[in-house]
């Protein structure tokens, strides 16, 4: 069962994942619950209730609780659940469960290698399952009864066995144990990382593992310890490979798996990602350093420069009773890689620095923090047997490239397919200089309908607190009348002030650049000090600060020294 467990689902589907996971027949079969489609035949994103891969072949089931389930011909309605407010949809679930199985089917024949597994021999099938219910008198002609699993249903492996001889043809094979781990690579490896799109032009832009990259990492062996030092720009996806790995080893629930990165919104967000694989732990390198320093007796202060090496001295001393992780993930590598944690992998890794299962992925250009070891990355370079290096950027418009060459001379290959947009404005160079530039320019981008902005700014966010005034924008959104609401900046330091219940409140991240990296916005408003922009002072912390824009970005040029 991926995932082991069903916390918080719906009864009815709570019933069925423990009846298959406690089943006794289906020794050779690996079953999905809650699996993403990513690209629906039909949808912008489909999901599977429960996918069966097994020698047979592979079989979506679509499943709805309750006990009472109805289908109107009229309105060409399905409905289920409460009679008096009951769930209304026009597919039936037999309908939902063909569209799922016919896009898992239209994304292996897209990405199979037909030298490992022809998608199209295949046998690929689907089926309802009402856990709760008694469908023995249902009346629509278009379903047949073999494909309905219900409470009179007895043996789990019989009904499979019948969907397997309704679907099946001649030119079907069935599928040995290589085949089945082959399809689960494919079916776990999600390439997306930019979900934001261009709206006027409708179509998916999606960071996808290809070329050299697709290449390098289906020659791994993942069967042997793999020492990985992936190294590439920003939007480059060094991210979506680390996801991908992490995803592999989740095939393995006997894997111990940490993923370590430094930024707390990213690794909370990549936190939310992985949860549901019970062998993957998600942690910043500060909470890792905290949780162990404190449990063996260590004091721990976030502001203490010498964490790194403390945590490998108390890791050291407990070496014979450190529980280890059989792989390590480390992203945001450049802002992580100090002495004392790569001292610490000899004894929290199994293997160690040398001979261990390590993925380490860094950007030497977002070294915002400066204290990337050179030496130490050397040594890495020395103990990878697995070195990958990303050349394309993926992520960013091609003006927000343009610009980022023109400001830090890096050598950037590639873009997103369309131009996006770039503004540039410094305070007073049109006339007298504002006291409020930043929170008028926010509440002019609001009243043009822009969404999904951020405000990044080279500060602590207790400092940019004292600096942006909420009161301001409050009092402007409010005389504007803005339609969405009153608009305030948030930060950790700045919460939103909601007391005033008659009014909805809209609100902005204004955070430290530091805070947003690893994540993305669609409006990215830079708020930058404009003799460091002239004068090129801050080149890493401008380069990764730019790079979080998707589609535009507004640099707003001001005196903030």
């Amino acid at each position: 069962m991926i995932p082991k467990s069903c916390i918080g689902a719906p009864w009815g589907e709570e019933r069925f994942f423990n009846t298959v996971r406690d089943f006794n027949g289906l020794h050779d079969w690996v079953v999905y619950h809650n699996q993403d489609i990513r690209k629906h035949r039909t949808k912008r994103k489909g999901e599977a209730d429960f996918i069966f891969i097994g020698p047979h072949g592979v079989f979506v089931l679509e499943l709805k609780g309750g006990d009472y389930h109805e289908y109107n011909d009229v309105t060409n309605e399905y409905r289920w659940g409460d009679p008096k407010d009951p769930f209304i949809k026009k597919e039936t679930p037999l309908e939902q469960a063909d569209g799922n199985v016919q896009s898992i089917k239209d994304e292996f024949i897209r990405r199979f290698d037909l030298r490992a597994l022809n998608p199209k021999k295949i046998n690929y099938g689907y089926g309802a399952v009402f856990p709760e219910a008694d469908m023995s008198d249902w009346n629509d002609i278009s379903w047949d009864k073999k494909l309905v699993y219900d409470i009179n249903t007895k043996n789990l492996a019989s009904y499979i066995a019948k969907l397997d001889k309704y679907f099946r043809k001649d030119y079907h094979k069935n599928l040995s144990t290589s085949d089945i781990a082959y399809i689960q690579r494919q079916l776990r490896q999600k390439f997306i990382s930019v979900p934001i799109l261009d709206p006027e032009k409708g179509k998916n832009e999606l960071l996808i593992i290809e070329g050299q990259a697709k290449q390098n990492l289906e020659n791994l062996d993942f069967s042997a310890n793999i020492r990985m030092l992936c190294r590439g720009g920003a939007g480059t996806g060094k991210t979506v490979i680390a996801r991908y790995v992490a995803e592999h080893f989740s095939l393995k629930p006997d894997k111990r798996v940490l993923w370590l990165s430094f930024n707390k919104m990213f690794t909370s967000e990549m936190k939310k990602s992985l949860r549901k694989f019970g062998n993957i732990e998600v942690r910043t390198r500060d909470s890792l350093f905290a949780t162990y320093l404190k449990r063996y007796g260590y004091d721990f202060n976030l502001n203490d420069k010498d964490n790194d090496l403390k945590f490998a001295e108390c890791v050291s001393e407990v070496e014979d009773t450190f529980h280890k992780w059989d792989v390590i993930i480390i992203d945001e590598g450049q802002d992580i890689i100090k002495d004392g944690l790569l001292l610490s992998l000899d004894v929290i890794l199994k293997g160690g620095l040398k001979n261990g299962n390590w993925f380490i992925f860094l950007d030497e250009e977002q070294d915002v923090f400066h204290q990337l070891d050179k030496k130490r990355l050397e040594e890495l370079r020395q103990y990878s047997n697995s070195p990958m290096l990303l050349k394309e950027n993926k992520r960013n418009p091609s003006k927000i490239i343009n610009e980022i060459k023109k400001y830090t001379k890096f050598n950037i290959k590639g873009s997103r397919t369309f131009e996006g947009g770039l503004e540039i404005t410094e305070n007073g160079i049109t006339g007298n200089k504002s006291d409020h530039f930043l929170e008028d320019f926010v509440l002019n981008m609001h009243k043009r309908g822009k969404t999904n902005i951020v405000v990044l700014m080279n500060g602590s966010d207790k400092s940019i607190s004292k600096i942006i005034d909420n009161d301001y924008l409050m009092n402007r959104s409010k005389k504007m009348q803005m339609q969405h609401g009153r608009i305030q900046f948030f930060n950790s330091a700045l919460a939103l002030d909601d007391s005033d219940l008659n009014f909805k409140i809209v609100g902005i991240p204004c955070l430290n650049l530091t805070r947003f990296k690893g994540l993305e916005a669609k409006n990215l408003v830079l708020y930058w000090d404009k003799d460091s922009y002239k004068n090129k002072t801050k080149i890493p912390e401008f380069y990764t600060a730019l790079t979080r824009s998707l589609e535009s970005a507004y640099i707003l040029l001001d005196d903030l020294l």
